[in-house]
């Protein structure tokens, strides 16, 4: 972060987003509709993209072969309400729900031992740039942290992955440790 080429990254970074943002209110959209894009960015690349690939590469191998499961799309009143008010739901199991909630409890714990360390141990500046990308996912995710902890509707993440998440960002910050060690 005390390289002055860091500079010439952050502009990048927000020349690129505060254009793609005006493009968006420029057609029509709201700020609000932005950011709930740029969630959804995210949450598609650690989710559908994902196994879009593993499933793509399983097919390729000829281990797997693609089915077609008919799922109800019938919302119910409350579901209907919270979808009108931009509320993202996650009510209904489904296995992407976990690489979401892992990648979110993942960079919460980054973020908290990365700034912990910053603060006790010295070293922002060479943390900096991953503090800041751990804080952006962070931000993003929260309508998952939101799911995950704080709902208490029919929206909200079911336990299980919950907990298995938890879990997961846990034996991660364990791995760390280990590594640090050694």
């Amino acid at each position: 972060a005390t390289d002055p080429w860091i500079f010439l990254y952050v502009y990048l970074f927000l020349a690129s987003y505060g254009q793609d943002m005006l493009d968006y209110i420029m057609e029509g959209g709201t700020l609000a509709r932005w950011w709930n894009e740029q969630r959804m960015w995210m949450i598609k690349g650690v989710s559908s993209f994902l196994f879009g690939l593993v499933e793509f590469l399983l097919q390729h191998m000829g281990i797997f072969r693609s089915g077609f499961d008919i799922t109800s799309k019938v919302a119910d009143d409350q579901t209907a309400k919270r979808y009108r008010q931009g509320v993202f739901e996650f009510g209904v199991t489904s296995q992407m729900f976990f690489t979401i909630s892992a990648a979110a409890v993942i960079s919460l714990v980054a973020l908290v031992v990365g700034a912990v360390r910053a603060m006790l141990q010295g070293g922002g500046d060479e943390m900096a740039v991953q503090l800041f990308i751990s804080g952006f996912v962070v931000v993003n995710s929260w309508p998952v942290y939101e799911g995950m902890v704080l709902r208490s509707d029919g929206g909200r993440m079911p336990k299980r992955i919950t907990l298995f998440a938890g879990l997961v960002g846990y034996a991660f910050f364990l791995m760390a440790e280990l590594a640090k060690e050694n």
